[in-house]
This record gives C-alpha cells, structure tokens and sequence, in this order.
C-alpha cells in the first residue's frame, strides 16, 4: 500500500467477487491514488487481503493488486 503524502484526489473502485472467509459473495471498496509510475492502492474497505489465508487463491486479491498494474 502507498501513502497519499501529497492529498491527491483518491480513486474509488468496487470489486466483486466470492469470499472463502466469508463464504459468501462480497463487494469491497477501493481507494487509489495516481501515482507518475500509475494506480495505487491507499483504502480497502471490507477485506483484509493481505492478512487472509486464502489471499492466494482469492479472486478479489487478485482484482485489488490488478488494478495498480493497468
């Protein structure tokens, strides 16, 4: 995760997908800022990736980090 250091305007996403922890399918709110090498991830708002077991196999994991990479 970045810092927003400069109070950039931030980026809001949801995403989708099927939550082994929950065991349900979830949203989860994201917030990005721009960054000169592209996005970057500052909020996630109902997930915990990065401290989940299942963020391996985990279809919103996947979305999250994706989106920093386009």
């Amino acid at each position: 995760m970045c810092t927003n250091a400069v109070n950039e305007e931030l980026e809001e996403f949801i995403f989708t997908g099927y939550c082994k922890v929950k065991n349900q399918t979830t949203m989860v709110e994201c917030e990005y800022s721009q960054q000169p090498y592209g996005l970057c991830l500052e909020n996630i708002i109902g997930c915990d990736f990065q401290k989940c077991e299942h963020n391996k196999d985990c279809t919103l994991a996947k979305q999250i980090l994706e989106k920093e990479d386009e």
